[in-house]
């Protein structure tokens, strides 16, 4: 049986939340990657991933987040983790990525951090 990632959206305050849950691994990474494609492709550049219900990461969910902060880059934009768990932590901090892929604690600091004003979606001036 393929596993599922639990995957919800919404808006926020002028980005998208994307909440994550269960294990983004080989089985999942294309499904995530999937998501946030669309996302970009719909115009959306500011992209918050909750990732508070996120238990595992690996090489293929690395992959799917930072094509996904490259789109959002290139559309002037970002992506930002909200609520990342210790083990995920890890990993992101292991593979030199915390400044790549920004983290914060909650929603509201990553909503609030001053770099979330630089860059409208659908602007071209780039953003964090």
């Amino acid at each position: 049986m393929r596993e599922q990632l639990l995957l919800r959206e919404r808006q926020e305050d002028g980005a998208v939340v994307l909440t994550v849950g269960g294990e983004l691994d080989i089985v999942t990474g294309e499904q995530l990657d999937r998501r946030l494609s669309g996302l970009a492709a719909a115009g959306h550049s500011r992209v918050l991933v909750d990732a508070t219900g996120l238990t595992f990461c690996d090489a293929y969910g690395v992959r799917a987040l930072t094509r996904a902060r490259v789109r959002a880059r290139t559309q002037g934009g970002w992506l930002r983790l909200v609520g990342v768990r210790p083990r995920v932590r890890r990993t992101l901090t292991l593979l030199a990525l915390t400044e790549f892929l920004p983290m914060f604690d909650t929603l509201a600091e990553a909503l609030s951090d001053p770099g979330f004003a630089t860059a409208p979606t659908g602007a071209t001036a780039s953003g964090t």
